[in-house]
């Protein structure tokens, strides 16, 4: 009887598990330089927590578990907190309030509507096997453990112990520290809960059992989207936020990053409040780099540095995905011969380009240049082509933007690449070690050489080598094409992005302190900027 094999099946033997080909993320492995910048620009944060008060709450959670429960035993405080997690997810979806970023309130939706008066936590945690796949958070150790704890300890109110990496604590209030420590937290979030609404809440966390009537009480206090105003909490929250970025003490100077970046963030709310400052604001100061002059302020030259670098890996993969869209188009699943393939694509890309700036004659790409240079070059606009159109045009515009950057660029280069050695956040694949060390002695290459090599070099077996170097001997593979002999077969492709710099937290952060109301402004927030003694390092 014949087989018909599917989802890359196969009867043969192997001596090893077989290859299985997963989406994996940064194809080209260039979003590695972005990632590091926004990390130094805002340590403590990062793109999924969501809500400031869960830093004051998880703070509070810890100090009672060391005095409610006081196990050593890693899984009983996993246990602990993965039921907090859910009854806050509960609380918050029984209220009828609009919310967003409480973690598990998908699945508490549904097991409010399919539970009892009585609701039990214990099942909603685990499965009656102790999994947690199917449960209101796959990860083992909660929201806590996959989204909160690496910020919580990096901006220092959270540590785990040396002797068990996974039974965490708030820290402790040193003699005359002048940083925001996790006790202090928990003293304050404690300070602002209705002793009968803590009693509720804890009772209900270690019974594992918790009446719906409950949940609507519990609301007044555990209101994960409301930090009560002119209280300790908020205060705290807000110093922390504006207290030092905590780097190594034998720096000469420790950096304000953070800190910097808040103030920069809500003046520029303030003077211009559009509907998605936090990607506004990192576009307004690349133009006003390459316009007025490089930011003497260390923080807004690493926001420029951060945005020259993902403006590379953008166009990069836009060629990426371009290439392949064509070659699927093109070949279908069918192998193709690579050199053949890129010298169609350098023919068609070429055509595109010099039509686009009158060009009727074969040039050098120093000639290119001097003729876009001519032109008026937007890194938004092309960048909002590349997002716009695919396959050959993608192709097009990921050039342009490539050159774009360059010609916008060229003077500032050695100050983006000694910004990068100096902060230690330079990365393989760098835009400006990319156009010093290699861009410019390929100048005087004609222009469709330089398209075909960059094809080729850049792309195609960039991605290769990043596709082998993150599988490491497993057997996942990120590839997006199979290369052999000189031929080339589509698997799958990857779709241009930009990387999520934690602005858009700090966004939401400052909405959660009533400093900014939609896109604009409070009152509140005009206080905090025109306080001089807060901003006083």
């Amino acid at each position: 009887m014949s087989k018909v094999l599917r989802n890359n099946e196969s009867i043969a033997p192997y001596l090893s598990e077989r290859l299985a080909y997963i989406r994996g993320l940064d194809p080209l492995g260039l979003q590695n330089n972005s990632e590091a910048t926004f990390a130094m620009l805002l340590p403590g944060l990062n793109n999924v927590t969501g809500r400031l008060r869960y830093y004051s709450f998880y703070c509070w959670l810890l100090d009672q578990y060391s005095l409610r429960i006081g196990s050593t035993n890693p899984k009983e405080q996993e246990a602990f907190i993965r039921k907090a997690e859910l009854l806050l997810a509960l609380v918050m979806v029984q209220s009828g309030t609009e919310f967003n970023n409480i973690p598990g309130s998908n699945f508490a939706s549904n097991y409010l509507q399919k539970s009892p008066e009585i609701i039990d936590l214990a099942s909603g945690i685990y499965t009656e096997d102790h999994k947690t796949a199917t449960t209101y958070w796959k990860y083992a150790t909660g929201a806590f453990g996959q989204y909160y704890v690496a910020s919580l300890i990096n901006i220092g109110i959270v540590s785990s112990r040396a002797d068990e990496a996974k039974l965490y604590s708030r820290t402790n209030t040193l003699e005359d520290a002048i940083a925001v420590s996790g006790e202090q937290l928990a003293k304050a979030f404690d300070a602002n809960i209705d002793p009968s609404h803590k009693s509720i809440f804890l009772d209900a966390v270690i019974s594992a059992q918790v009446s719906k009537s409950d949940l609507v009480v519990l609301f007044a206090s555990f209101n994960m989207m409301e930090i009560p105003l002119d209280t300790q909490e908020h205060q705290l929250l807000l110093q922390l936020l504006l207290q030092s970025d905590r780097m190594p003490l034998d720096a000469e100077e420790v950096p304000f990053h953070r800190k910097n970046t808040f103030r920069a963030l809500l003046d520029f709310i303030q003077q211009q409040p559009v509907e998605k400052p936090s990607l506004a604001f990192v576009q307004d100061n690349y133009y006003r780099a390459i316009t007025e002059g490089l930011p003497t302020n260390e923080t807004l030259f690493g926001w420029y540095y951060y945005q020259v670098n993902d403006w590379f890996q953008f166009a990069n993969t836009a060629l990426f995905n371009g290439l392949l869209q064509e070659l699927t188009t093109e070949y279908g699943l069918n192998y193709a011969d690579l050199t053949t393939f890129c010298d169609v694509m350098n023919g068609k890309v070429l055509a595109e380009l010099m039509d686009t700036y009158g060009i009727v004659e074969e040039v050098s790409v120093q000639d290119f240049i001097s003729q876009m240079e001519s032109f008026v070059i937007d890194e938004v606009e092309l960048s909002n082509n590349i997002l716009r159109y695919e396959g050959l045009d993608r192709i097009v515009y990921g050039f342009e933007l490539l050159m774009a950057l360059f010609i916008n660029n060229q003077e500032h280069l050695e100050a983006i690449d000694t910004f990068g050695h100096q902060n230690g956040i330079k990365r393989d694949g760098e835009a400006s070690s990319y156009y010093l060390k290699k861009f410019t002695h390929k100048l005087s290459l004609p222009f469709k050489d330089f398209i075909y090599e960059y094809l080729v070099q850049n792309i195609v077996l960039r991605h290769h080598f990043v596709a082998f170097r993150k599988m490491e001997g497993g057997s996942q593979s990120t590839q997006k094409f199979v290369l052999e002999e000189g031929h080339i077969r589509y698997l799958g492709n990857f779709e241009p992005s930009f990387t999520g710099p934690r602005l858009t937290t700090l966004h939401a952060f400052l909405k959660d302190l009533k400093l900014v109301a939609q896109h604009h402004i409070t009152a509140k927030g005009i206080a905090v900027l025109n306080d001089q003694e807060l901003w006083q390092k």
